[in-house]
């Protein structure tokens, strides 16, 4: 245990300072330091519709693409349908609307 003014001046001793940066310094090794992620590819609302036609376009048997409405900035609304039994895709896991996700993003 420490003796009675030992602990008296730890607790009244002033706080060690602790030195400034200048902005620029902070800048720089903000710059050097910070890691930010890549960002996500991203699609235009035509490209994203392209891709939805294509796909229900290249099989018209498994897939139907309607639009249903308009947004407010004039941006037609679609749905794409998928017209099949998840055994028919292969893999019986795999969800059909994963797999209509991973079929429009490689087209």
């Amino acid at each position: 245990m420490l003796p009675w003014s030992i602990a008296l001046a730890l607790l009244v001793a002033p706080p060690a300072r602790v030195p400034s940066v200048a902005p620029q310094e902070l800048a720089r090794i903000w710059d050097a330091e910070h890691v930010s992620p890549p960002l996500p590819p991203l699609l235009e609302h035509d490209e994203v519709e392209r891709r939805m036609q294509t796909v229900s376009q290249g099989d018209p048997s498994r897939f139907i693409f309607e639009r249903v409405g308009a947004s407010l900035e004039g941006r037609s609304i679609n749905m794409i349908q998928m017209q099949a039994n998840i055994a028919d895709l292969g893999d019986p896991s795999r969800p059909a609307s994963r797999y209509v996700i991973q079929t429009i993003l490689k087209y």
